[in-house]
Parts: C-alpha cells; structure tokens; sequence
C-alpha cells in the first residue's frame, strides 16, 4: 500500500510541475504579444517568466532521476542526460533542454550582458521546446502507470 501512495506522490510532484512550466509558458507568450522587447518592464518579466520554466524543467528532470534511483548528476546538464540515457526523453529533447540551461545561466548571473535577440529569438522559436519535454515526460508517466 505504501508503494501506491508513493507513486501517487510522485505523479503529483510531476503534474505540479509541469504545470509551472506550462503557466510560465503561457505567461510569456501572453507578455509577449501584449508589449515590445524595448520595454524593461516587458523584457524583465519575459526573462523572468522563461527563468522560472527552465528551473522547473530543471528540477523535474533532477526529481525523476531521483525518484526513480537513475543515479546522481554532478550538473543540471546531466539530469537531462540520464533521462535521456533511460528513454524518458528523445535525443533532441535532451539536446534542447540542456541549451536552456544556458541561458538560465546567463539570465541568472550575467543579466545584464542579455540579448535581446536571443530572447525574441527563444519566444518565437524555442518555446515549443518545452510542449515536447512535458509529452515525453508525461508518456513516460503513462508507461510507468
């Protein structure tokens, strides 16, 4: 009985999450379309929105390599790797998400030196980035059910 309720837990922890990266998600293309990227106030608030989807899908993949006991990643980088590595993920799912990890750290530590290029550049190009994450995340969850 006490494994069913840890995998109820487990799903609920993943589900919460998803649904933090799906609402930051949603909230940039929301900003996005309503002002321009000369505007501090919208760029903090995409940057800031697209900063929280990459550490949820971050610590996601961290919290499903633990959960299942795939092993111990050294680096964000290597959560993805290991999920990849045990056909959680696609490769290019993989390659996609450990990019965002660039630009979180940038975002995070170098805020100033952003550009604005690449922000337009990831809200118009690479936000489905993270639709595919959460499909593959989400029919791993089915196959373990």
């Amino acid at each position: 009985m006490l494994f069913i309720r840890e995998v109820v837990y487990m799903v609920q922890v993943i589900l919460a999450k998803i649904e933090s990266i799906e609402r930051c998600v949603n909230r940039v293309k929301e900003i996005y379309q309503q002002g321009t990227l000369e505007e501090y106030l919208y760029q903090d608030a995409l940057i800031l929105n697209l900063q929280r989807a990459c550490q949820q899908s971050i610590d996601l993949a961290m919290y499903i390599v633990s959960e299942k006991g795939l092993g111990l990643p050294k680096f964000s980088r290597e959560a993805f790797k290991i999920l990849y590595e045990n056909q959680i993920i696609s490769e290019i799912t993989c390659e996609k998400m450990t990019g965002i990890i660039g630009f979180r750290n940038i975002a995070i530590h170098e805020y100033q030196n952003l550009d604005i290029n690449i922000i337009k550049s990831i809200v118009e190009n690479d936000l489905g980035d993270f639709a595919a994450y959460i499909k593959e995340i989400l029919k791993d969850i089915e196959d373990f059910q």
